[in-house]
Formats: C-alpha cells, structure tokens, sequence
C-alpha cells in the first residue's frame, strides 16, 4: 500500500457496495464494511476499531487480486463467451501462484494473532481520548515545544511497532512523515529538528503535529501516553484524524 492506495483510498471504493447491503443480507451473509463519517469529523473508537479489521482484511484480498491479475488475461475485462473457462483459469494460475510465487501472508501464524487482537479490541474504547477530553476551558493541558532528538524515550524495535500497528504500513509511511516535517534548527543553522511537544503538567504525554497526506488544508495532532519504565512503554495513543480514535 502507499499514499494512494491506504485505508482512506479504500474507503471510496465502498461506497458503491452501500446499496447492496440489503441483497447480501437476505440469504443470511453477513456483511462487513468500513465506517463512514457521515458529516462526523472523526469515527467514535469502536466504528474506528471495526473500519480497520475490515481493512485489513481487505488488504489481503487485494493482495491475491494483484497477483492474479499479474496474468494479462485477468486483468482486463472478461468477455461473457469466455465465463465458462474462469474457474478451470483461476485454478491454473493459482496453482502456479503457489507453486512459485510467494504466499500473500508470510507468517499464517502471526497473522491469526493480529486477527484475534484487533477481533479483542472492537468494542475498546480509547483510554487516552476520554483523558484528553476532560482537560478543556481552565483545565486545559499546556505544552512545550522541544526537539525531539533531545526527548528522553525509549527506542522501539520494529516489532513492538508491529505490534501496535498491527502491520506495517504505518511503518513504511512514518519516514516520509518524518521527512516531511523535519525543518532547520533555530538555534542551530547547521542542524536540522523535529518538533515535539512535551505537556507541562503531566511528564508521560507528547504530541506532534503533522499535515495530512489526504489533504493540505488540513493538519492533526498525534498524541502518546507512555511509561519509560515499562517493557513497552506506549499505554496509549490518540489522533484528531478521521480514524485516530482507534484503541
């Protein structure tokens, strides 16, 4: 996946599936789509949780797609005189897919833990949000801009990434996030910072603030509860984004 095919890309594609709903249900399939805003700025945490297990199945379905339609024939539109043949086609070239190709899920296993975990946390709602939601008006939090190469936290292994992204992804795009918002140094014109901002009445919150890659009038703000004492540090995150409620 990249900026033009992610989660929000995906989400328009769905849109013209809304109508069938009803057809699908009636001989009792159950159907599965992602949230949709519907005039909300941002999905509440479960609709958030169940968009991005849908997605992600998605992503696999897709996935096998690609590789099929790595066989010209495949990829363009079928001629009705030629429907008959499909399936006798399909099992062709899945056969050669997974006799020479690899496997759209490298570790099976792996993949069935995520699936549980993010199956575990449909209904979760997101511990940082409801905190952050109750420091407004006089209570409001106070912050503190600070390099963030100069920011005490403890480094994450791509696994424990992994692990709160549930793929990789998020790992793929932080670096051109990075690369995007780094800026020369204030004090230092031969250095170059990333900005974070640390909040002045609790030491275990930071954020920083990007622009969307969806669009440029619009900018959100990604905020980290963490514990340096901790094996994994993150307890929990929260961002303004559309999906950032996610638990």
């Amino acid at each position: 996946m990249d900026s033009l095919n992610n989660d929000a890309a995906i989400l328009k594609h769905y849109r013209g599936f809304r109508d069938t709903v009803n057809i699908l249900n009636r001989p009792g399939l159950q159907v599965a789509m992602p949230g949709f805003l519907h005039n909300k700025k941002q999905l509440p945490a479960d609709e958030a949780n169940r968009t991005r297990l849908v997605t992600k199945n998605q992503w696999v379905i897709e996935s096998v797609n690609g590789k099929i339609k790595q066989w010209k024939f495949m990829a363009q539109i079928i001629q009705k005189s030629t429907i008959r043949f499909i399936s006798d086609y399909l099992d062709i070239i899945c056969a050669l897919i997974n006799k020479y190709q690899c496997p759209a899920v490298k570790d099976i296993e792996n993949g069935r833990e995520i699936a549980m975990k993010m199956r575990e946390m449909l209904t979760t709602e997101n511990r940082l949000q409801e905190r952050l939601a109750k420091h407004t008006g006089t209570t409001s939090l106070h912050w503190s801009k600070h390099n963030a190469a100069n920011f005490q936290f403890t480094s994450l292994t791509e696994e424990n990434i992994r692990d709160r992204t549930f793929g990789s992804y998020q790992i793929r795009m932080a670096k051109f996030y990075i690369i995007e918002h780094i800026r020369q140094s204030q004090t230092n014109e031969e250095e170059m910072e990333f900005l974070v901002e640390l909040c002045n009445e609790h030491d275990s919150l930071v954020r920083a603030r990007f622009q969307s890659c969806h669009s440029n009038n619009k900018k959100h703000i990604a905020t980290v509860q963490f514990d340096n004492h901790k094996q994994h540090p993150i307890d929990a995150w929260y961002c303004t984004c559309s999906a950032g409620a996610l638990s």
